[in-house]
């Protein structure tokens, strides 16, 4: 009974096999160099991180080709490496599976190691407060509501904030797909409030598809 109890009230945190199976899919990888305003970004996450005292919601603002999805990853790696309850959600199954492979390369053999750290935003209904130290959200605006296909709660953003004492969305409120899409930084900042999260706002704004080369943004805008 008392093996049952430390099973039941111990902390979930990744083993050491994964920590190395993470750590030698990220060195040397190219595909997750950051560069700039994207590093400074990952030290500030990274930094509020360490800092948080109590629940916290981090929202990080940036349009397409800022680094948004890079930098998310690399958050992840950096909580994996701390042995952190962690886990990398997107709304959209084929965009994670993409990410994934980008991560993988030719290193399939290790796919089914690291499946379990990414997963869909509707899994999360009915998880009790604070089951992860941390859950990273890509593409933010795509987080649906009520009535969205195979989720049963009401609000995804709710959900994920209630399950998690630090959460971190990566979001462009332009981006939003469809009507069923509620994900915005009010939307975040209001249930984060709702729920005695305190909120922290970054923004990304160099544009890196072009190797940040502002003049070359501003004459085609």
């Amino acid at each position: 009974m008392d093996i049952l109890y430390e099973i039941e009230h111990g902390r979930i945190r990744p083993s050491m096999a994964l920590v190395d199976c993470v750590d030698s899919l990220f060195t040397g990888n190219d595909e997750f160099i950051l560069l700039d305003e994207q590093a400074v970004a990952y030290n500030t996450i990274c930094r509020e991180i360490d800092l948080a005292g109590q629940k916290k919601t981090i929202i990080v603002k940036g349009g397409p080709g800022t680094g948004k999805s890079i930098i998310s990853f690399k958050v992840l790696h950096q909580l994996i490496d701390k042995r952190m309850n962690a886990k990398f959600i997107a709304p959209n199954e084929a965009f994670r599976e993409v990410m994934v492979k980008k991560l993988i390369g030719s290193k399939v053999d290790k796919a089914k190691n690291i499946k379990p750290l990414f997963g869909g935003s509707g899994t999360f209904y009915g998880a009790p407060q604070n089951t992860y130290d941390v859950l990273v959200v890509d593409e933010a605006h795509r987080l649906k509501g009520k009535g969205a296909y195979m989720y049963q709660g009401d609000n995804q953003i709710q959900d994920i904030i209630h399950a998690s004492r630090l959460n971190v969305f990566f979001i462009d409120d332009t981006q939003k797909v469809v009507p069923a899409d509620i994900g915005s930084v009010a939307e975040i900042r209001r249930i984060a409030e709702s729920e005695r999260s305190e909120v922290v706002e970054i923004e990304l704004k160099a544009q890196f598809r072009c190797s940040g080369a502002e003049g070359f943004v501003n004459w085609v805008t």
